[in-house]
Parts: structure tokens; C-alpha cells; sequence
């Protein structure tokens, strides 16, 4: 049964991930699909995704995970870009996306220079520093004044892609002009349906107020430059693929 849409309560009941055997499980037929080699991904990425989530196995393997509450609640093992998570995540609807997600642990992909980056995906060192900079690499970091992009990273190839970026605590080393970030935790990113050139930006804090502005391109680049560099923030939408069921399809979310 692929529980993948029209969940009733029952289903949800069933078929959660609730226990750490569920986990595990779920995250084998993970690693499954990338040893098989899935149509359009090249083989240096699927060898790099196995690899990955057989690390992400030994850790919850070594981990305590307590039963998930009844209720709505459910395990998601979560491949992003920057690596593995295990999120506890509550749902209100269930043929809807979670309401409310909680990272317990997460096991980061291993990261290589632009050039290893740029060699490995047959393109150039100055392509790829460009997509970094312009938002297309979004679980880029950087350590001290270098560039690093985890060998999981895709870079976003058209278009703008509306974008969420999270933290915990305080951004601490901010430059002046953006210090303001650090009354917030959640930062959203969206382009406008009528002027292209212009972005709306989305500001919450810990208790769920927000503010919001419009932004040109150039500033909204900025913003996320600030964002997409600092080692405490990640990209919450940059996410490939997401298993919170039994028997659920593995299913390829990118784009």
C-alpha cells in the first residue's frame, strides 16, 4: 500500500512510523531505492545518497527513540540536500503537509570545494560560485571564507523557487545591516505573481508573529547570501524526498 494521499485516520493510525524499528525500516528502503539506481540521477549522487542513509541508519540504530505519541503523530525520515533528518511531525489533516515538525537528529552529507562540486557535475568553477550566490545552491555553507556544497546539493536550473529558511536560538557574527534577523527564527522567501523582479519577505519569530516586505532581486539575494552562509540557518524546502509511512512509495520530491 503506498499511503501517499487521501489518508484517512485509520490509515494513519497504521501506517506511521512510530517506533524506532519503523525508522530504521524506512530509511533501508531508502537506501534501497539509491542502489537501484533511479532513472535521471547520476550514479556519483545515488553511491553518495546510499552511503548516507546507511550512516543516518547506524546513528538511529545507536539512538533512543521512544514510541511517537498517538494523536497525529508521526516519524518522517527527511533527505534534504544538506543531509539526513529524523523529524517527530504532527499532522491535522492527513493527506496535508505537517503542521508542526521537530528535528531530533540529522546526519549532514559530507561537503566538497566549488571546484570538487563543479568537476563532479561537469560544469564550471565560476557557474557554480554564481548558482551559490544567487540562491540556487541553498545548502551551500561556508567555513571561514571558503565555499562548501554538500555532494548531495542539486542546483535549482529555472526559475525562482519559493524558500523557507530556519533556525534555533540567536544568529550570532551578523553584520550590522542585518542584524534584525536575530529577533526572528523563520525566514520565507517568495517572488511575486505580477512584477517577477520583486520578492516578498516574510520575517517570524519564536511566537509566531511575522512581518513582511518587498524586496528587489539584488536585496533578495543579499538576504539570502547572509542566510544560506551562516552554519546555524538551513533550507527546510531544500528536500528531495520525505518517508513518514509504512510502505509508502519512495518518491523523488525535488523541483
Amino acid at each position: 500500500m503506498n499511503v501517499t494521499v487521501n489518508i484517512t485516520k485509520q490509515d494513519f493510525q497504521k501506517y506511521r512510523l512510530a517506533t524506532q524499528e519503523d525508522v530504521i525500516e524506512g530509511a533501508g528502503r531508502i537506501k534501497d531505492f539509491w542502489m537501484g539506481n533511479p532513472e535521471g540521477s547520476p550514479e556519483l549522487f545515488c553511491r553518495h545518497a546510499a552511503e548516507i542513509t546507511e550512516e543516518f541508519i547506524d546513528v538511529a540504530k545507536g539512538k533512543i527513540i521512544f514510541p511517537a505519541p498517538e494523536g497525529g503523530w508521526t516519524y518522517s525520515v527527511v533527505m534534504r540536500g544538506s543531509g539526513f533528518y529524523l523529524e517527530l511531525c504532527h499532522y491535522t489533516k492527513y493527506d496535508a503537509d505537517p503542521d508542526e515538525q521537530y528535528t531530533l537528529f540529522k546526519v549532514k552529507a559530507p561537503v566538497v570545494t566549488p571546484e570538487e562540486y563543479a568537476q563532479a557535475h561537469g560544469i564550471s568553477h565560476q557557474a557554480v560560485v554564481s548558482r551559490v550566490r544567487r540562491g540556487k545552491i541553498r545548502c551551500a555553507c561556508k567555513i571561514g571564507q571558503e565555499w562548501r556544497i554538500p555532494v548531495l546539493a542539486e542546483p535549482i536550473e529555472r526559475g525562482y523557487q519559493a524558500t523557507t529558511y530556519l533556525w534555533d536560538g540567536r544568529l550570532a557574527g551578523l553584520h550590522e545591516k542585518y542584524k534584525v534577523l536575530e529577533n526572528y527564527c523563520r525566514v520565507d522567501f517568495f517572488q511575486d505573481k505580477e512584477t517577477m523582479a520583486l520578492y516578498h519577505v516574510r520575517m517570524t519569530d519564536t511566537g509566531g508573529k511575522s512581518v513582511e516586505f518587498t524586496c528587489p532581486r539584488e536585496q533578495r539575494s543579499k538576504i539570502e547570501q547572509v542566510l544560506i552562509s551562516h552554519p546555524d540557518v538551513y533550507c527546510s524546502t531544500d528536500q528531495i524526498l520525505r518517508i513518514s509511512f509504512k510502505d509508502q512509495e519512495v518518491r523523488l520530491q525535488k523541483g
